[in-house]
């Protein structure tokens, strides 16, 4: 089997690599043939793959195995191939169903590193904990230059955006010298306590925690937020709240809460968490969500409430990026140079302005590219073991009879052209 790497070509400040070079040279000591796209824009340069062996081209079309990160132009889809991507497609996404079509009727064979999941639907393949740290370190960012622009001094407008740092330690030292400073010189008045909300608990808010833990940060419950933020408190600290479902939703007929019926019905709850909203300066929103469950944030409680006195929201971090979804102000996913828009709840319309009036949301939807290097890495050696199980499979056989690890066969969702069984409700997406 001959392997392709792809150039990365969605969006032009995408500098990530599906593996590095270190990997690929290991499969061509193996003796396999890695074909890797020319690309001008990689974190890592064409002269470093061939440095290990691979061949650069500029057509990918005499691969058997295709491997990149993000979604496939329809052009560059050839027939019998088989391909692993993330393909933003099991939601039924409509801006990526003439791909799948495309991916059909060439008889492609389809695999989604979203859905290389364990026995407990764990995701073995995942960026989350990159989107985390970067989506924390542009939201700070985001509100440092709007406080700074309103004329309060602040340690945050010492933060540069993510991708400016050459890594994520060079990040973590710079947050480390903003949270020396927090402790030593405190916050201004207005600004304490400073309480960042975080919904969820997952590799993203893993990855948001990590990176707020060099800030002088200590944790308060959900509970304790409603009385908190009423009470003096120490301007040499941040506090953050972590939301958990039980937290953010209530079932409509009052019984109690349980997290099994609320991922089987989404549709009897609905959501609580305006409550928390006016008590936060930031919230991260790094949850996932779907249009079966309740809004984090809706669009009127902002319309309502945002001039109100203790309204003290300063923005949003929406690293889900759902448009119109979580976070319903979230009107269109923003780029890495430009990461922020504003949405004004007078006019309900937004700019992509940082500091025009209203509620800045940061929603840049591929936050890991902004720490290409560490990501490349990470993702690279977790993908490593299946990309050489899907090298060494016989792919002729009929899928039931297909011996490869069991969460690589679950990311299969198309065989041949064909929905294999755990995707056949696919079929609705794509008759729409």
């Amino acid at each position: 089997m001959i392997l392709g790497i792809r150039d990365e070509n969605k969006y032009p400040s995408e500098k990530r690599v599906v593996l590095i070079p270190e990997h690929v040279g290991q499969f061509i000591k193996k003796g396999y043939t890695v074909l890797v796209q020319s690309s001008n824009k990689r974190i890592y340069s064409d002269e470093e793959y061939e440095k290990v062996g691979a061949k650069i081209v500029n057509s990918l079309e005499k691969a058997d195995i295709i491997i990149g990160i993000k979604e496939i132009p329809e052009e560059e889809i050839y027939p019998n191939k088989i391909y692993l991507f993330f393909s933003h497609t099991v939601k039924g996404q409509k801006h990526n169903m003439p791909m799948l079509r495309e991916l059909i009727k060439q008889k492609a064979t389809l695999l989604d590193h979203e859905r290389i999941i364990d026995d407990f639907g764990k995701r073995l393949i995942f960026f989350g904990k990159f989107a985390g740290n970067a989506g924390l370190i542009d939201t700070l960012w985001m509100i440092g230059k709007r406080l700074s622009k309103s004329g309060i001094n602040n340690p945050f407008e010492k933060i540069k955006r993510a991708y400016e740092y050459s890594s994520v330690e060079k990040a973590k030292e710079a947050l480390s010298q903003i949270g020396t400073d927090i402790l030593t010189k405190g916050l201004p008045d207005s600004l304490s306590p400073f309480i960042i909300g975080i919904t969820g608990y997952g590799n993203v808010s893993n990855g948001v925690q990590e990176m707020l833990s060099f800030l002088p940060t200590k944790e308060i419950l959900p509970e304790e937020l409603l009385h908190f933020s009423q009470l003096p408190n120490s301007k040499h600290n941040i506090y953050k709240v972590v939301f958990y479902e039980k937290d953010m939703v209530q079932r409509k007929d009052g019984t109690p809460f349980n997290l099994n019926d609320y991922y089987s019905h989404p549709e009897n709850y609905e959501s609580i968490f305006h409550q928390y909203l006016p008590y936060l300066n930031l919230l991260i929103h790094a949850s996932y969500w779907d249009d079966r469950y309740p809004r984090v944030v809706e669009e009127q409680f902002i319309i309502d409430n945002w001039q109100k006195p203790n309204f003290r929201l300063l923005g949003i971090g929406d690293i889900s990026c759902d448009i119109n979804g979580g976070v319903e102000i979230t009107k269109i996913a923003t780029e890495i140079y430009n990461p922020v828009l504003v949405y004004n709840p007078n006019t309900k319309e937004y700019t992509i302005d940082l500091y025009s009036d209203g509620i800045p949301v940061m929603a840049v939807d591929i936050l890991p590219a902004e720490l290409p290097l560490d990501a490349s890495q990470y993702f690279s050696r977790c993908l490593l073991p299946f990309v050489e199980a899907m090298l060494k499979a016989n792919w002729d056989k009929e899928f039931k009879k297909l011996q490869i690890p069991d969460p690589l066969k679950k990311s299969i969702i198309l065989y041949k052209g064909q929905l294999t069984p755990d995707y056949k409700f696919m079929e609705n997406f794509i008759s729409d």
